[in-house]
């Protein structure tokens, strides 16, 4: 309590981002418990290689985006990441699919797969970025396709997710521990907080340009990285990004993601299907013996680094 009554002398928006989170929340339960859900189970879709950015608006997409091929918006059945891997891989198998991801929330799902590549690891974990770098996520699916010629490849790429990887990454506060005073707020510490009560300059249309910085880095990488895909390639989103529309019932600015709310920015994603010539044969098999999933220590501080925890 202490530590909140210095945050607020310190700044009095801190206050304005509390009472943004609690409606927020309140909206949130309102929406999964009176609006229907409904989507695209991306998984059960026709495709030999799906690479899902991380938190990718449509609008935004298709502002950037010069790749090859035909884009539609579609309706994702979830606006967090952890709600996108219980909506589309849930308790099925997908034997026949090779999942290379430098997403945590993949983690309790490894299993599901021929093979589970987790990318968030010490190994390939940037401890300066604070993430894993789409160059890493690119290289490790080339070496998955080597590898698995005849399974599918669900490709996770971390960007255009925050935090900044691009000219403004030491410009915002995102270095996933939250300003004293605010350890509460757990659904984005650190720029969520600030953004929220607009402290120290954070708008949204600076948060908007640093996410448009991301997302221009990882198009470039998957630029390059379709033309070694062989059969159908996807390129889709598992949910969007709010920079302040206003959420319902209470009218507060949306900020980022929240689990349940169904606001069209946040849940309609773009789907890219690139050109082809011929299919992958793909099959089912067992999975591999040795998926390897890390200790829940090593997830949660990934975790907490997103801007989860």
């Amino acid at each position: 309590m202490l530590d909140r009554i210095k945050a607020l002398r310190r700044d009095p928006r801190f206050g304005l981002s509390r009472i943004n989170r609690i409606s927020t929340d309140i909206n949130s339960a309102f929406h999964q418990k009176f609006v229907a859900k409904s989507g695209t189970n991306m998984m059960a879709e026709d495709w030999d290689s799906l690479l899902i950015l991380d938190a990718c608006r449509y609008d935004d997409f298709v502002s950037v985006s010069h790749l090859p091929g035909t884009t539609r918006p579609r309706r994702s059945l979830a606006s967090t990441s952890a709600e996108w891997y219980e909506e589309n891989i849930g308790v099925n198998e997908w034997f026949e699919t090779v999942c290379v991801t430098a997403n945590p929330h993949s983690e309790p799902f490894g299993d599901r797969f021929h093979s589970f590549e987790q990318l968030y690891s010490e190994q390939y974990w940037d401890q300066e970025l604070r993430t894993v770098p789409p160059s890493v996520v690119a290289a490790k699916t080339r070496e998955a396709m080597s590898e698995y010629p005849n399974k599918r490849l669900l490709v996770h790429f971390m960007q255009p997710h925050l935090p900044p990887i691009g000219p403004m990454q030491n410009e915002l506060p995102v270095s996933g521990n939250p300003p004293e005073g605010v350890g509460h707020d757990r659904s984005h510490i650190g720029i969520q907080t600030y953004l929220r009560g607009r402290v120290d300059g954070v708008t949204e249309k600076r948060v908007h340009e640093a996410y448009r910085e991301n997302l221009a880095i990882v198009h470039e990488i998957i630029t390059d990285l379709i033309n070694d895909l062989d059969g159908k390639t996807v390129i889709t989103s598992d949910h969007g990004e709010l920079f302040g529309e206003r959420l319902y019932p209470i009218p507060v600015r949306g900020i980022l993601h929240k689990r349940g709310i169904r606001l069209d920015p946040l849940t309609t994603v773009p789907w890219h299907e690139c050109p082809y010539s011929s299919r992958r044969t793909t099959f089912s098999e067992v999975p591999d013996d040795s998926i390897r999933k890390l200790d829940k220590e090593t997830v949660e501080s990934r975790l907490k680094s997103l801007g989860y925890r």
